[in-house]
């Protein structure tokens, strides 16, 4: 018998309500772009939801979510790309896993290190990320469920057992989307789905131009995480001028004074929005004590006055 500690139990549960907060955002075009990608200040939304579902977590978009929605993109994608290869590769509806033989999984994980620890492990959210993350993977073909995909494996096997010819196209390079979709579009069509080597080198082209591809998208996900972050913290400073209004017992030139102190370095806001809300008073104490050294504050973050009770 296999005993679960309280901690996997919580992340199950987490990861189960993170899911369903990422694909009713996903659903809703206020949050979802065009091409898949979520806007700017989804994870504060999503940081809402979760404390509305699981007001014990404490989960906080920064560093908690984001680093879990990576997570599962990474898993999702890395599964996808096994299932859509086809050979040696399948999916377990039951058990909500990857199966492949060791010899087969073994040698796909030396090039490709993000699958490393996906054989036999239950993702049992695969479907919703291919709703969720399908879209940005494919960009704009489309999502395929564990179950679509297995499916079109068997389609294809039933094509080479009747001597069905295999279609290869040659992609033409143009933009970036351009390179995605030949890619995309060559690994459905051929056959199989086997790496059978042409003679025209048209595998060896695909291959190069998925080395691109991935480099291409790794820098555009920098690019949005740096841009998106800025904007967060943006956001966070112009919302702090409120948060201290909303502090008991703040004079207004102390509110000027630790604003203006406190908008001088981000991370005294950021840590400032992540502290409980009760505990903001004694923080904002200890940086009027940074800023001006003879300072005698108008309160203390019991609540009562200077003069005590």
């Amino acid at each position: 018998m296999v005993f679960l500690n309280v901690k996997q139990v919580n992340a199950k549960e987490e990861d189960a309500s993170l899911v369903e907060c990422l694909r009713v955002l996903a659903e809703d075009r206020k949050w979802r772009a065009d091409n898949g990608t979520f806007r700017t200040g989804y994870l504060i939304q999503l940081e809402k939801m979760m404390e509305t579902r699981l007001p014990q977590s404490n989960l906080k978009a920064d560093p908690h979510i984001e680093s879990r929605v990576k997570t599962l993109k990474k898993q999702y994608n890395a599964i996808a790309e096994m299932l859509a290869l086809g050979s040696g590769f399948g999916w377990d509806d039951v058990e909500k896993c990857l199966t492949a033989s060791k010899d087969v999984f073994d040698d796909w994980v030396r090039s490709h290190l993000n699958a490393k620890g996906l054989r036999k492990k239950a993702f049992p959210h695969y479907d919703d990320c291919a709703t969720i993350f399908g879209r940005d993977r494919a960009t704009g073909l489309g999502a395929e469920t564990a179950a679509d995909a297995v499916e079109q494996i068997g389609d294809s096997a039933d094509d080479d057992s009747t001597g069905g010819e295999k279609e290869t196209e040659t992609p033409v390079v143009g933009t970036m989307e351009d390179v995605d979709g030949s890619i995309g579009a060559t690994s459905r069509r051929t056959g199989s789905h086997k790496r059978a080597r042409s003679s025209d080198g048209t595998d060896e082209l695909v291959e190069h131009l998925a080395g691109i591809k991935n480099i291409y998208q790794d820098s555009m996900q920098e690019m949005r995480t740096f841009f998106r972050k800025e904007n967060e913290g943006i956001d966070r400073r112009l919302a702090l001028p409120q948060a201290l209004d909303e502090l008991e017992g703040l004079s207004v030139d102390e509110i000027i004074k630790v604003g203006a102190y406190m908008s001088k370095d981000p991370t005294k806001v950021d840590y400032f929005f992540a502290l409980n809300p009760s505990r903001r008073s004694a923080y904002v104490k200890i940086l009027l004590e940074e800023c001006s050294p003879s300072y005698h504050p108008s309160f203390d973050h019991f609540g009562f006055g200077r003069h005590g009770f």
